[in-house]
């Protein structure tokens, strides 16, 4: 009995130990106070300025009172903490994410407090654009993101329509370095659901050491210009094209990220991962399915069972694209894959991203990517892993995924000139892709017949800044064809 008691007591002592208050840490400043993009300010910390300003571009889970100076909120800032500003003036960028609570007061003692919504656009955002700020880079996309759990809703082919509705919790109980997220959503094309689970713990604050797990039960898109939900509903909706070519996919990832503030993210995980070709019904009344997902020479994508590894790591240069010289993002994502028990495959994709400004009114965008599958045994790879060019996205002035293959180079320049917000761009795209390979990563990465490049050029307009989506329309011809037709495209966001 006595055993017992002890028993419950050290139950207590570590449920007590897991969601007490942390004691709450003071800490005084008699300075400027700066909270870049990428860090956080823990809830248990309480920061007071006292002669300076706060510029606030990372996430802030604490309190900060500032006297008399100002606070300036980023567009990548994220507040799910409290601000206090006495005597002083609180300034934010539209895109700034607020969930707690801001107070202005000035020295006479009048009270404002700054009107909030807690359902803001940046959680509930129907992938209206990307959720920036817990990316590597501040301006570009990230090239290979933790899975994404959030509502969205989505037109294709192949579901029809598909809704989802998912979260991320940061912190659970006491342990704030613990985040865990899930997903649930049903195609109603396909008539499957689909669900989602990741726990993942952030040994770090500022250099974040991060092990995580994730298992599912999903459609998986193959898109290798990595449009995003939204280009693909309007597409879809007025192209009737579809970006994203998907297949049945259910399994888990076991992984670790390095993340090294804004410059440098090393990440590595395996993958089991059972694929199905996906099938639509022909009717209401049968239950007869039919392949939905084929490559352009009509065959079906391959069924079958994935282990392996996938490597990838980013390098960030510069702090802004909206400024000279501006910033670039070089990355690369490595994998190795066997599928069945007999043979393997390996794909190589390599990126560099490249945005500067002049003045803030001269604009320069650069995008060069080069990916190649290549197989181990006389068994060719699943068709799904292959790679596509041609339409919104890629490789504009191209029809819609006309070209396929087992390697791909793709190269996109833009010059444009902006006014308040509203920029024209000319453009010239050329790509390749090539099915002549000797099974050699190193030797056919770069190895390309230069009669089969496709080059066209265009002109665009485009609403917004780097840092939130807008509307953008680009009309482009190919030039290595002649009397090639002009193709238009609009989208709700930038090129990359």
């Amino acid at each position: 009995m006595k055993l017992f008691y002890k028993l419950i007591l050290v139950v207590l002592m570590l449920i007590t130990f897991l969601f007490a208050n942390d004691e709450v840490v003071i800490v005084e400043k008699f300075d400027d106070y700066d909270l870049e993009a990428g860090d956080t300010l823990k809830a248990n910390i309480h920061v007071k300025v006292f002669v300076g300003d706060v510029n606030l571009a990372g996430v802030v889970n604490g309190n900060i009172t500032v006297y008399g100076g100002k606070i300036f909120l980023d567009s990548t800032s994220v507040i799910t903490g409290n601000l206090k500003n006495i005597g002083g003036k609180i300034i934010k960028k539209e895109a700034a994410t607020i969930d707690g609570d801001i107070v202005e007061t000035n020295i006479k003692g009048n009270h404002v407090k700054v009107p909030q919504f807690n359902w803001n656009y940046s959680k509930f955002n129907y992938h209206f654009g990307d959720d920036r700020h817990t990316n590597i880079s501040n301006t570009f996309r990230e090239v290979d993101p933790y899975p994404i759990f959030e509502p969205g809703f989505d037109f294709n082919r192949q579901e029809g329509f598909y809704f989802q509705m998912g979260d991320v919790i940061n912190g659970v109980g006491n342990i704030e370095m613990l985040d865990v997220g899930f997903e649930g959503g049903y195609s109603f094309g396909m008539k499957e659901w689909e669900a989602g689970a990741m726990v993942r713990y952030n040994f770090f604050e500022k250099n974040k050491l991060s092990l995580y797990t994730n298992i599912y039960h999903q459609v998986k898109h193959f898109d290798n210009w990595r449009t995003n939900d939204l280009d693909n509903i309007i597409s879809y909706l007025f192209k009737k094209e579809d970006n994203y070519d998907r297949i049945l996919a259910e399994g888990y990832k076991i992984g670790a990220q390095q993340k090294f503030t804004d410059f440098l993210k090393f990440k590595i995980e395996y993958v089991s991962q059972t694929e199905d070709t996906i099938g639509l019904y022909k009717n209401d009344t049968i239950n007869e399915y039919r392949p939905i997902a084929k490559n352009n020479n009509g065959i079906p994508f391959a069924s079958g069972k994935i282990n392996g590894i996938r490597i990838s790591n980013s390098i960030n240069f510069g702090k802004s694209g909206m400024t000279f010289p501006g910033e670039m993002l070089i990355s690369g994502i490595y994998e190795n894959y066997g599928y069945g028990s007999d043979w393997s495959f390996d794909r190589l994709h390599l990126e560099c991203d490249y945005i500067t400004t002049i003045e803030e009114t001269i604009q320069n965008r650069t995008r060069v990517i080069t990916s190649i599958v290549t197989g181990e045994s006389n068994v060719d790879h699943p068709v799904q892993y292959e790679y596509w060019l041609g339409g919104i996205g890629s490789l504009r002035g191209i029809p819609f995924k006309s070209l396929q293959g087992k390697k791909m180079l793709l190269i996109n320049q833009e010059i444009g000139i902006g006014f308040n917000d509203i920029w024209f761009f000319g453009f010239m795209d050329a790509g390749i892709v090539d099915s002549d390979i000797n099974n050699s990563v190193v030797k056919d990465m770069l190895d390309y017949n230069s009669d089969d490049l496709k080059s066209t050029i265009g002109f665009g307009i485009e609403t917004g800044d780097l840092y939130e989506w807008g509307m953008r329309f680009d009309i482009a011809k190919e030039t290595s064809t002649e009397d090639a037709p002009w193709i238009g495209y609009f989208r709700m966001s930038r090129m990359f």
